[in-house]
């Protein structure tokens, strides 16, 4: 948005300098077309800024574009949310897992030193 403001104000200013040019007529026997390079030149800084402004939108639009692609590859919504649950169920039952082989090694080594010792 700046840089269109920026162009704009750059527009403004050159179409204050196309102003100044003098027409030019081209009557070589008295009669014939009048030229106004003001107009031309008005015309052309318009043009340019139509297509610089268009790169400006399309720079913009792409990287609108970009971020809902990203935004779509993102953890984030229902889907996301399940997998994450799903994880966390996981991940407990690991945990679970590892602390009922823990306490089942803990007893097999105690009953070993009970009956080594009896």
């Amino acid at each position: 948005a700046r840089d269109l403001e920026v162009a704009e104000t750059v527009l403004g200013a050159g179409k204050i300098g196309c102003t100044f040019l003098p027409d030019t007529a081209g009557a070589p026997l008295g009669f014939g077309a009048i030229f106004r390079p003001g107009d031309v030149c008005a015309g052309a800084l318009d043009e340019i800024f139509a297509i610089s402004a268009g790169e400006v939108n399309q720079r913009f639009a792409g990287a609108d574009y970009s971020m809902y692609v990203h935004g779509m590859a993102d953890c984030a919504g229902e889907p996301a949310s399940f997998a994450r649950v799903w994880c966390d169920i996981h991940c407990v039952k690991d945990a679970v897992e590892q602390g009922n082989a823990a306490l089942r090694r803990s007893l097999e080594k105690a009953v070993k030193v009970l009956t080594t010792n009896v």
